[in-house]
């Protein structure tokens, strides 16, 4: 953040958030060595920004210090709570719903359609790109036993949808190679599985998912 202040493209924001983060130590919260965080200085579970820290985050377990860095997420999950209930979150309203004329389409005609509810802008505050509050909503939604989506969104740059990918790897793990737990997101595994797969039948060595590899499988 010191750079990022001295760079002067933002250097009066990231200035204000050097400040802040130098003030979030000498107030005792974390130790400089525990002070995790990205090249831009969003730190900890809740991703808080030093700024978005002083404002918002919460010491919920009462040990006088706000660790939203801690292997136990309790001031982490209280914090962001906290910054959603000051940003206006409406308790009992849902962020959206899936419909079928919902004014919401991330995947054009072919994918799932939403409607927005009254926390939907909330949820964009924190992070404010469609398809990572519809991930956050759909993800409230199966913890509060609702059920997951009713369709599917269209197949990605390979030519694969979900089930395809989760297809791939349980037939990868059939074929006796180390993908995980068949989730459909191809990590590491998934493509150093593939590339093993590829290179023991003689093929080009690609690393990835594609239906001819599927139907090969």
């Amino acid at each position: 953040m010191a750079t990022l202040a001295y760079d002067g493209r933002r250097g009066a924001f990231f200035e204000r958030q050097l400040i802040a983060a130098l003030q979030i130590i000498e107030r005792g919260d974390i130790t400089p060595a525990r002070m995790n965080g990205s090249w831009a200085g969003a730190m900890g579970h809740t991703q808080f920004i030093p700024t978005s820290y002083q404002a918002f985050a919460v010491d919920f377990d009462g040990d006088g210090r706000r660790d939203i860095w801690a292997e136990d997420p309790t001031d982490a999950l209280a914090s962001a709570a906290a910054y959603l209930s000051r940003n206006g979150w409406v308790t009992g309203a849902r962020w959206g719903r899936e419909s079928a004329g919902g004014d919401i389409a991330p995947d054009g005609d072919g994918g799932p359609r939403f409607s927005a509810g009254p926390n939907y802008k909330v949820l964009g505050r924190y992070n404010n790109a469609q398809k990572y509050i519809i991930g956050v909503g759909v993800l409230s939604d199966l913890l509060a036993g609702r059920g997951g989506l009713r369709h599917q969104f269209g197949p990605d740059a390979n030519g694969m949808r979900l089930s395809d990918r989760i297809r791939l790897q349980k037939a990868l793990a059939r074929a006796g190679y180390d993908v995980g737990e068949p989730d459909g997101v191809i990590g590491p595994k998934t493509i150093a599985a593939i590339r093993d797969f590829e290179r023991s039948k003689g093929m080009v060595i690609t690393g990835r998912p594609t239906m001819e590899l599927l139907t090969r499988l």
